[in-house]
């Protein structure tokens, strides 16, 4: 018994925290935000060290790869497995939606009155499809790359720098070498920040949840449940049987000992960009080669968030419900099916979205 909490001690001190701070904030409600700088001050740090790391992680670890076969067999399998696993969380969002049902009980006049009609303006302002999915892999301008809200085109750019190296050889050595070295900088500025997880992690829960405890509590309570009850089922599951298939029991095990530092972030921060160090961290622990955990995490923050596509399927199943529709129409379920594919690859890993 020493020894298990000896292992998962940072673990249990990270999410023991956090837990602390989600029971503060329904205890003190809006009280709790006077500790919201100090929740601030980590997750600012994390998501100011989120653009390097993309960049020196992504770019080292494509620039190391032995060779262009492997480098593609890498990328074949992520948009094979990225796919498939999407559709399975759509599938199972879609069949727990309308179990659960999330606009069951629900007020419906009370919700159309605070229901406003689409910005117009807005929406012509994006343009066409294809001109979003332009602007989600690319900018205008090189400076824009330094940003969180573009992590997309940074990892593509990343990948540019990375396979240039890998493919000029030795010529490129001491631009390899650097890319290596700001790695290993970088990670080690994660790991003094990281430090700070369970006070800042702490603090940032209870002041989102004494902001927002009371909303959620009173006007959507059934819809945070359903949201709560799939994604844990899902975890559970789904996430032990991948594990199982890659690595067996002891796959499970060690997925299991090194998830519960990106589990309380990711609960936390609800912005899978804040997760990217401490998924390095975990997935170098669990034993993911370096030149395939540099560059499938990065990737995967932008291309496979489940948690956006079920956010998505749960809303639909919402207002499908109150605006008196058949979630279970076969067109329906097609075109959510569609939907959710594009939110998967194109909606912006940021904090809360």
């Amino acid at each position: 018994m020493r020894e298990f909490f000896k292992t998962y001690k940072s673990s249990f001190i990270l999410l023991g925290c956090t837990i602390l701070g989600a029971i503060i904030g329904l205890v003190l409600g809006p009280k709790a935000t006077v500790i919201k700088p100090f929740g601030d001050l980590f997750i600012n740090l994390i998501m100011m060290i989120v653009v390097p790391l993309v960049f020196f992680s992504v770019a080292s670890g494509v620039a190391n790869v032995k060779s262009m076969n492997r480098f593609g067999k890498i990328m074949k399998n992520v948009v094979v497995v990225f796919t498939l696993t999407t559709l399975v969380m759509a599938v199972v969002g879609i069949v727990g939606s309308i179990i659960f049902d999330p606009a069951k009980g629900i007020d419906i006049s009370s919700v159309k009155e605070m229901m406003v009609a689409p910005d117009q303006e807005k929406l012509a302002s994006k343009g066409s499809l294809l001109n979003q999915v332009v602007n989600s892999i690319t900018v205008s301008d090189f400076s824009e790359l330094f940003s969180s809200s573009n992590l997309l085109q940074l990892v593509i750019f990343a990948v540019l720098v990375g396979t240039s190296v890998s493919v000029l050889g030795e010529k490129a050595d001491s631009i390899r070498k650097i890319l290596n070295e700001g790695t290993n900088v970088v990670l080690n500025i994660v790991n003094i920040i990281m430090k700070l997880g369970p006070i800042g992690l702490g603090c940032y829960t209870a002041s989102i949840i004494g902001e927002l405890g009371q909303e959620i509590i009173t006007g959507y309570i059934r819809v945070f449940i359903t949201y709560s009850v799939i994604a844990v089922l899902y975890f559970v599951i789904c996430y032990t049987l991948y594990a199982y298939l890659s690595g067996g029991k002891k796959g499970v095990k060690s997925f299991y000992k090194n998830s519960i530092s990106p589990i309380a972030t990711a609960l936390a921060t609800s912005s899978s960009s804040a997760c990217i160090p401490s998924n390095l961290e975990a997935s170098k622990k669990i034993g993911v080669p370096d030149d395939i955990a540099e560059t499938v995490i990065p990737l995967g923050i932008n291309i496979h968030k489940d948690g956006s596509v079920l956010a998505v399927i749960v809303k639909v199943a919402f207002l499908t419900g109150i605006m008196g529709g058949n979630m279970g129409n076969p067109e329906t379920l097609l075109s959510l099916l569609v939907t959710v594919l594009v939110v998967g690859v194109f909606m912006a890993p940021v904090a809360g979205g």
